[in-house]
């Protein structure tokens, strides 16, 4: 069993603790700590809980000062909301907090993190408003010891915008996450790689809303810096085309997202081979274009119906060359083939193919039944 990232996180923290001289103790404590990572990894979180309180234990031998206690109660932290015991992780990062905001020699970075830490346990709980308090308390913890626009500030920014937009204010998240990119700009350059990410919380900001002319020039940003970054043919550069044709094709541009589209299907069969499930991704892409635009043009009355069909049965092309890259990859009774079948079903049914149509739903509502209820543990 895989260990969960937040977990990994707290391991790490452990890892990098400053070494005391190596005392029973010290030899004790470790003992725990490993143990308990490797209950967790086994699937055996109540042996785990067992080991960490006992590396707690042990750490507060240690005396309060010592980072290891803290550094143990944030990583138990991590572990109970892991395990979706919130209640009683509040209790534990709070003491983390304690500790750390009276320690002589003060480590923002981490009280900064612990409070973060303690907002995504009382977010997950649905105590919103609590978390928004943690989340605002870090980013003024950062802001009076780094001052306003120091990186680290972004972070915490960052998380009380995704807290607001989640609960659509969007009025609130918007100035914060304008405020995460200016600070990421400032701090490397606007044309750095790891821009990226802010631009990119910005382009799913507004597309959350529908606000796809807003989001636009973002993706359109991305597209660059991957091309400066990687070069102009990249499968990174590739991807960030597609999101540009979708934005796009969502605002009614068919011809600009066509030939952004054909760009990024030639970029990833030059790169990837033909076969690459990318490759059906950016099928799939160009194919639900081509229905979005015949729905559009539907309302034309000078439109010819055998213009239409033909334009269709280019479609029809993307859609059957799709589904096979995908039955191969994926096998026939895969999920991941739904989405295809479904909008190849609309293409054959605008193309009196009613009857190939009506098969190819049949198919995609039985896969559905297959698939996994979403968020339910494996």
């Amino acid at each position: 069993m895989a260990l969960p990232r937040a977990f990994a996180i707290g391991v790490v923290l452990l890892v990098l603790a400053p070494r005391a001289a190596f005392s029973q103790e010290q030899t004790s404590w470790k003992k725990h700590c490993d143990q308990a990572a490797e209950a967790w990894k086994k699937g055996n979180p109540a042996d785990a809980d067992k080991e960490f309180k006992a590396a707690v234990k042990d750490a507060e031998a240690f005396g309060r000062e010592d980072p290891r206690l803290t550094d143990t109660l944030n990583s138990y932290g991590l572990f109970l909301v892991a395990q979706r015991r919130h209640g009683d992780a509040r209790p534990v990062y709070e003491r983390a907090i304690a500790i750390l905001e009276v320690a002589r020699e003060k480590d923002t970075k981490k009280l900064a993190a612990v409070v973060n830490n303690l907002g995504d346990c009382l977010k997950a709980a649905g105590k919103l408003a609590d978390a928004e308090a943690q989340y605002s308390r870090s980013i003024e913890t950062l802001e009076k010891e780094r001052g306003p626009d120091h990186p680290e500030v972004a972070g915490s920014l960052g998380k009380l915008a995704l807290l607001y937009q989640e609960q659509g204010k969007f009025a609130e998240a918007e100035p914060l996450w304008k405020r995460v990119l200016e600070i990421d700009e400032k701090a490397n350059g606007p044309d750095h790689a790891s821009v990226a990410s802010a631009l990119n919380d910005l382009l799913l900001f507004y597309e959350s809303q529908g606000k796809f002319a807003e989001a636009e020039p973002y993706a359109k940003r991305i597209v660059e810096l991957r091309e400066k970054s990687h070069g102009k043919e990249h499968a990174s550069v590739a991807s960030a085309l597609v999101r540009l044709a979708e934005l796009l094709r969502l605002q009614g541009k068919f011809d600009e997202a066509e030939k952004l589209g054909q760009r990024a299907l030639a970029m990833r069969e030059k790169v990837l081979g033909k076969e690459h499930i990318e490759v059906a991704r950016s099928l799939h892409t160009l194919a639900l274009l081509e229905n979005d635009r015949q729905q559009f043009q539907k309302c034309e009355p000078l439109l010819k119906r055998l213009d239409a069909q033909k334009k269709y049965q280019a479609s029809d092309a993307h859609w059957k060359r799709a589904l096979t890259i995908l039955e191969k990859s994926r096998g026939p009774n895969s999920p991941d083939l739904v989405p295809v079948l479904k909008g190849y079903a609309v293409c054959l049914k605008k193309t009196d193919r009613s009857q190939e149509g009506e098969k190819l739903e049949a198919r995609a509502k039985a896969l559905e039944g297959d698939k996994p209820p979403e968020g339910g543990e494996k």
